[in-house]
């Protein structure tokens, strides 16, 4: 499956919160005006356990575990997803979420079908809706509540 990746860390009580379409370039000027913005590096979450969360990355976006830390009993995984790094942390106390809010990531895939396939096999709740003709998108949650958003065609 031939997967890229485009990110959104929108706090949910923005203006761009709403389904309109907004392109990624005005978003992230909006965001970023007069800051310097190259890549992006890694997206970071809270999760409540490390090793399911590995496990369902792995499984249904075939990401891979790059690097493991341990910083002062917060438990961190770096798992590649090709272009960037997403970042799982546990804290010390197994099931306790950190402080951390995100709103989504969005991920664009060439195989909508298979992931379809995939989130029916591993009994994951979804929903879906079509933005016109070939432009379907997949919203779903990993196992600690964190949204995903899977683009049959990226936004433009």
């Amino acid at each position: 499956m031939e997967t890229s990746y485009a990110f959104s860390m929108i706090p949910r009580d923005t203006p761009f919160r709403s389904w309109r379409m907004v392109s990624y370039k005005h978003l992230f000027h909006s965001l970023f005006h007069h800051q310097c913005m190259n890549v992006l590096d890694h997206v970071g979450i809270y999760v409540y356990n490390l090793e399911e969360s590995i496990k369902f990355y792995e499984k249904l976006f075939d990401f891979t575990e790059h690097s493991r830390l341990n910083d002062h009993g917060i438990r961190i995984v770096h798992m590649d997803m090709g272009t960037a790094l997403l970042q799982l942390k546990q804290s010390g106390t197994p099931g306790t979420p950190g402080h951390g809010k995100y709103n989504h990531f969005g991920v664009h895939t060439n195989d909508y079908d298979g992931l379809i396939e995939k989130l029916k096999a591993m009994n994951i709740d979804y929903w879906e809706m079509s933005l016109g003709p070939g432009r379907r998108l997949v919203n779903f949650s990993d196992p600690s509540g964190h949204d995903i958003e899977v683009c049959e065609t990226p936004f433009k």
